[in-house]
């Protein structure tokens, strides 16, 4: 089984004040989801303060600058592909910029078609970012629509705190999205040999 966790860092809003210049969607592939559940409970374990260690979920926001680069690099050590599409949003046509969960639906898609699926069991993971059941089930029709090449595919949507997997690529997104976003490479370079596809849009 193939498993594979998407999330994104940035946002999809176009104002001008207040919304992100860049728009990251990856995802990390692997087969090992145990390897990563260990690296999960490593850094939680040594490099988090005792009142992080109560929360749920490490995120890479409110993380100190120790914990990240001990995850990035715990990860990178990991039997794992990265992938990412980078959104330069100002590129973006403006009849497209009022349809955000199609833009969405189109940009996961399109790094997903960026793997080799042919003939693999799938299992695909995504942060519950939609509450509405509706968009979800939009979601999950798009994408097994446009990726029948695979022998299955099931998607699934968690919350982070449930997934080790999703609070990884997490990490892995924000470091990528930081290299464009803030001009700061430090956390991608711990990474870098991880990723196998760096896909930029609208440049």
């Amino acid at each position: 089984m193939l498993h594979i966790f998407l999330d994104e860092s940035g946002d999809t809003g176009f104002k001008k004040s207040g919304s992100s210049k860049f728009f990251v969607i990856t995802i990390l592939l692997t087969r090992d989801e145990l390897g990563i559940k260990r690296a999960v409970k490593r850094v939680r374990q040594r490099k988090l303060k005792k009142k992080m260690k109560q929360l749920p979920e490490i995120k890479a926001n409110n993380s100190s600058d120790t914990t990240r680069r001990r995850f990035l690099t715990d990860l990178a050590g990991l039997d794992i592909d990265v992938l990412s599409i980078i959104l330069s949003k100002d590129t973006v046509y403006e009849y497209l910029r009022s349809k955000q969960t199609k833009l969405y639906h189109y940009l996961a898609n399109l790094i997903l078609n960026e793997c080799s699926l042919t003939g693999e069991e799938v299992h695909l993971i995504v942060d519950k970012r939609e509450r509405k059941r509706l968009v979800r089930d939009d979601f999950d029709d798009y994408i097994k629509r446009n990726n029948n090449q695979c022998k299955t595919i099931t998607v699934s949507h968690f919350g982070s705190k449930n997934s080790a997997g999703l609070q990884a690529v997490d990490f892995l997104s924000w470091a990528v999205f930081r290299k464009y976003e803030s001009s700061d490479g430090s956390y991608y370079s711990l990474i870098k040999d991880k990723i196998i596809t760096e896909k930029k849009l609208f440049e």
